[in-house]
């Protein structure tokens, strides 16, 4: 059983680290409009990349399942691990909305300077205009 308490282990570590990976780039803020390209995309395959992790998460719960079963103890923790990989899938998807809210406001904020630019070039090309027809 100690063998089987060790591949639990690795699994909850190997969980662990995946999730904080993914969490760890949809948290990242974008700054420009290919970051923010980057993340909607991220956001529209997160089932690819969580789906996976869901299944290790059930067979990992499988296995302490035994653990259980043999009534065979485990590290306060080593369960805390356990149980804070069980929540991993409702912290990215709580992410996951976050991080639309992001990319819904950085598109906001590109609309509106891109509204400005244009603002701005069509006032100076009233200006060219008029120092064109100076000339003519």
């Amino acid at each position: 059983l100690t063998t089987h308490e060790e591949h639990c282990r690795l699994m909850v570590q190997y969980l662990n680290e995946s999730f904080e990976s993914i969490i760890k780039r949809l948290k990242l803020q974008p700054n420009n409009v290919e970051e923010t390209t980057e993340l909607q995309e991220m956001l529209n395959t997160i089932d690819q990349q969580t789906d996976p992790l869901q299944l290790k998460i059930d067979e990992m719960k499988q296995y302490f399942d035994v653990l259980d079963k043999f009534d065979h103890r485990i590290s306060v923790e080593q369960s805390n691990a356990k149980w804070n990989n069980v929540a991993w899938p409702s912290k990215i998807t709580q992410q996951c909305a976050d991080s639309a809210n992001v990319i819904l406001a950085a598109k906001e904020k590109y609309l509106n300077d891109m509204l400005s630019e244009q603002k701005r070039f069509e006032e100076s090309l009233v200006v060219l205009e008029k120092e064109v027809e100076t000339f003519g």
